[in-house]
């Protein structure tokens, strides 16, 4: 419905070109990467991911990577598995991405009423107040019925909620 699709090419033998050339896109995490990944992980969702390995500066979790018996392209994928988020001084930035995929499994949650005007200051990325007093990485959901669907996600730091909606969903 909206033009996406999935192709394998293959090529004839006649036109083998050296696979050393072509560098894996997706390699693993290393030691100082996995470490605050999985601290992050614990803290947030409580357990693990597997297939964590590092994709276009980011880190995602894309468990079939490891089960390929070709390389990913280095400018090929546009999106593989989940992006957990960014490694930056020892320290994980989740991405947006991470937050949907998980929202419902973090341990701190953010839980707004559609009638809540802080929906609409989420949305338009401000900062909103909260009634919780943890910190750390909480995600950010709507409650419609007996369900509760994501929104994104923040950092809780004394009461307040710093706003991890991308730029470019804000409603302004």
């Amino acid at each position: 419905g909206e033009g996406q699709f999935v192709a394998l090419l293959r090529r004839d033998e006649a036109d083998v070109i050296d696979d050393s050339a072509v560098k894996d896109a997706c390699v693993p995490l290393g030691r100082a990467e996995l470490a605050a990944t999985a601290d992050f992980l614990k803290e947030t969702v409580g357990h693990s991911l597997s297939g964590l390995c590092l994709c276009g500066g980011n880190i995602a979790a894309f468990p079939a990577h490891e089960t390929l018996n070709f390389p990913l392209p280095p400018f090929g994928v546009v999106s593989a598995g989940v992006t957990v988020g960014e490694c930056r001084k020892g320290r994980i930035i989740p991405h947006h991405h991470f937050f949907m995929a998980y929202g419902g499994e973090f341990s701190a949650k953010c839980v707004l009423d559609p009638a809540d005007e802080a929906v609409a200051r989420y949305l338009a990325g401000e900062e909103i107040s909260v009634a919780s007093a943890e910190s750390g990485f909480a995600a950010v959901l709507l409650k419609l019925g007996d369900t509760a669907v994501t929104l994104g996600g923040g950092k809780l730091s004394g009461g307040r909620l710093k706003n991890y909606y991308p730029k470019g969903l804000r409603v302004r």
